[in-house]
């Protein structure tokens, strides 16, 4: 015990990672601010929704949002896409039970099928699987309440990314900081100093995840708790957006009380394989290698093999995977292991035990078994073409950092996943977005005459759509033929108002033009998407990795004192 604590101190005592915790919690809550803000649909008209429906039952908010959905455009000051996105989520709680059911037709419909009913295929024998897996939460009665807040803490990537920053410090401090300090012969000779030693370090690495992970996501809470709000943390999980499809009967609270365990596990699974890789590795470029070589395979594992394909264990059984949580427990899932099904939770959470068991027992065999580094082989090199020139600085420093420490293959590999990133991009289809796309290519250019017609034409012609719906809809004729055909027409209406927001907002500013936008929004994270930010954080690792090890050298081979006593070696060198 006395040993963890040591090491816990030793690790908290450094005022970098004390910078390192500060720095991600305050851009955290930078993030979660600007994502909350960021989207067509502000935090304040959620809750100016939510307020209103607080006392009906789930049948009258159902039934208020239709009504506010069919009404004229600035009839009511409620958003369109909250009154949407929440008439969706409320037909879904109001529904759950019919969902349940179309769960168990549509096993009995595809079981039926040829192509579907061959009983030593993994198709048939998931179908087969999935209607019992439901028969605990037949009795749960959802409730609509607030979603959006709860989703806002606990459904974002960069989170993960910052809670990455901490273990990535963790481990080399804990791990790499010793040997690079020179204290590993003085370490090794020690009773317990070796297997028992780097136990204890994991378990310090293991203490610190953990606080971090409490910290970071009760941040998240608390923010999304003061910006839109949590509801009834005692309602079930299937009434929270996006996971109407969770088998598990357990109450929000209950989830995410799961959620920062199995969190804290998949984090510190991958902090586990870090520690494997730092204690066998020569120096810290070595380890950021090797380390970039398997979190990005493991990224293109989970990134390109197909969900249903025979090799999905791959896919699902890995270390990138176990950090989204949310895909996890949202709804029930069989991974196909070679035409077998078998379900998702259980094999994510015995994969995440026997990787963190396993890097942990192999880390303490292969330190206990290690000779001292510094020692450990004596040779001769012979250099060609050296010379008397004296080099600057600046190269001195970009020759140590690229190619002493090798920092040349980190930049090889960051231009490799940006690659891919590229090659790999995927666009989510978003109706609402495709309409937009739709007018701006049809009025792309200069705002003339013409485009002030077309808009004020297409305006009128869907007033005119929605007046005659209301009036079948008023009428008791809501499954009339011409209602249906109504409403296919106001589908582009989604876009089209869109459109005509950004038109009102440029129309008399000189020179301005009307083209399709979307791309440039999402570059600079202004419709909700964290695009920039995720090749901001790529940029900061890149940096990291290629700056830290200039430090750490000059600290391994005591050239700090050397390097101070020259005349620019305490200002201009650094």
């Amino acid at each position: 015990m006395r040993i963890i604590v040591t090491e816990l101190k030793k690790l908290f005592s450094s005022k970098i990672f004390i910078l390192i915790i500060f720095s991600v919690f305050v851009l955290n809550g930078y993030l979660m601010f600007r994502t909350a803000n960021s989207g067509d649909a502000k935090p304040e008209q959620y809750k100016e929704v939510y307020t209103v429906l607080d006392e009906m039952s789930d049948y009258d908010k159902l039934q208020w949002l239709d009504e506010r959905l069919t009404e004229f455009e600035g009839q009511h000051s409620y958003n369109w896409i909250v009154l949407s996105e929440l008439r969706n989520e409320c037909a879904n709680i109001v529904g759950y039970s019919d969902y349940l059911d179309s769960i168990d037709a549509q096993a009995k419909s595809m079981t039926s099928v040829s192509i579907f009913a061959k009983p030593n295929t993994f198709n048939y024998r998931s179908i087969v699987k999935t209607p019992p897996a439901y028969d605990n939460v037949r009795d749960v009665k959802p409730i609509f309440d607030i979603s959006k807040g709860i989703n806002l803490a606990i459904d974002n990537s960069f989170t993960d990314i910052l809670c990455g920053f901490i273990v990535l410090y963790a481990v080399l401090s804990l791990m790499i900081s010793d040997r690079e300090q020179g204290m590993s012969g003085l370490l090794f000779s020690l009773k317990r100093g070796r297997g028992y030693l780097l136990i204890s370090k994991l378990l310090a690495l293991a203490i610190t995840i953990f606080s971090a992970v409490i910290l970071i996501y009760s941040e998240n809470l608390l923010i999304s708790s003061g910006i839109i709000g949590l509801g009834d943390l005692s309602r079930p999980i299937q009434s929270l957006d996006g996971f109407i499809g969770c088998n598990l009967k357990i109450s929000v609270m209950q989830y995410l009380m799961l959620y920062i365990l199995f969190k804290f596990i998949a984090i510190f699974s991958i902090g586990t394989v870090l520690s494997l890789i730092a204690v066998n590795t020569k120096n810290t470029v070595s380890f950021y290698g090797i380390s970039a070589i398997i979190l990005i395979a493991e990224g293109v594992f989970y990134a390109v093999i197909h969900p249903l394909s025979i090799y999905s264990i791959f896919r699902y059984v890995n270390i990138i995977a176990f950090t989204k949580t949310n895909e996890i427990f949202c709804n029930f899932k069989n991974i196909n292991f070679f035409e077998y099904p078998i379900p998702l939770i259980p094999t994510s959470t015995g994969a995440m035990a026997v990787i963190m068991l396993g890097s942990t027992a192999l880390s303490a065999y292969l330190y206990a078994k290690k000779r001292n580094l510094e020692f450990k082989k004596i040779g001769f090199k012979f250099k060609t073409f050296s010379g008397n020139k004296v080099h600057s600085k600046l190269y001195y420093t970009l020759y140590k950092s690229l190619i002493l420490q090798k920092g040349i293959i980190v930049i090889a590999v960051f231009v490799a996943v940006a690659g891919f990133m590229k090659e790999t991009f995927i666009k989510k289809y978003d109706y609402v977005d495709a309409y937009y796309q739709y007018y701006t290519e049809l009025l792309e250019g200069d705002i003339t005459s013409e485009t002030d017609d077309f808009i004020a034409a297409e305006a009128q012609r869907f007033d005119e759509l929605n007046a005659r719906a209301i009036e079948l809809m008023e009428s008791s004729d809501i499954y009339s033929t011409e209602l249906h055909e109504i409403q296919k027409q106001l589908a582009p209406s989604s876009g089209f108002y869109f459109l005509k927001e950004r038109y009102e907002q440029i129309k008399d500013i000189p020179n301005a033009q009307i083209f399709y936008d979307t791309g440039y929004k999402r570059a600079f994270g202004a419709v909700g998407y964290d695009d920039d930010m995720k090749y901001a954080l790529a940029a900061m690792l890149l940096c990291n990795f290629l700056i830290s090890p200039l430090i750490a050298n000059d600290n391994k081979y005591r050239m700090k004192s050397v390097i101070n006593s020259t005349a620019s070696g305490n200002k201009s060198y650094t």
